[in-house]
């Protein structure tokens, strides 16, 4: 035990936060333990019943099968850590601003999971932030440039998922370049991205 405690501490804190969640709630879904209807984003309750949780579950709740292998892919948040470096706060800060962003944007195509949408989000701006040249594998398979990865993830929606899949996909990538280009590209949004100390 004591072992598995401490390749967790070895994980940047984001990421281990962000990957507990994502196993957590897709775990308990996949179990059976909780509903997943107890954990999706449903306006009328968050709102009027005050159920507040599903603010975050939604954005945690995976599919199950083993497309939840694929995404289980936090490792893209390491990346990120490179041009963080020591202020994981602030990575923190700008995660929680694009995720409640995320869910005004997903109001159009009435998403009810942000998982997706965060996802695409990270991925988006990680592929901004990637050193020119930087490849990726996709499944293994077929290796792609780095900055392609956030177009080939939304290219692949509509394979896995059809249209809407895609369309509630969009959100995420929308966020993702505003947050690049707010923060890292024209530094407009620097300032509000950093985390109070």
């Amino acid at each position: 035990m004591d072992s598995i405690l401490a390749e967790l501490r070895k994980i940047p804190p984001v990421t281990r936060f962000l990957a507990i969640s994502l196993i957590g709630i897709t775990g308990t879904s996949l179990l059976n333990l909780v509903s997943a209807y107890k954990l999706i984003y449903v306006q009328r309750f968050v709102f009027s019943k005050f159920e507040l949780w599903r603010l975050y579950t939604s954005f945690f709740l995976g599919s199950g099968g083993i497309s939840f292998i694929f995404e289980d892919d936090y490792a893209i948040l390491e990346s990120l850590s490179e041009p963080y470096g020591r202020k994981s706060g602030d990575l923190a800060w700008q995660l929680f601003l694009a995720a409640v962003a995320i869910i005004p944007a997903s109001y159009p195509v009435k998403s009810m999971v942000f998982f997706r949408p965060l996802l695409l989000c990270i991925i988006y701006l990680s592929s901004m932030l990637a050193p020119p040249g930087a490849q990726t594998s996709l499944f293994g398979l077929v290796t792609i440039p780095v900055q392609y990865m956030p177009f080939v993830m939304l290219g692949m929606d509509p394979l896995s998922g059809g249209p809407g899949f895609a369309a509630q996909s969009l959100p995420g990538a929308a966020i993702g370049h505003l947050w690049w280009c707010g923060v890292w590209k024209a530094r407009t949004l620097e300032d509000m991205g950093r985390a109070q100390k």
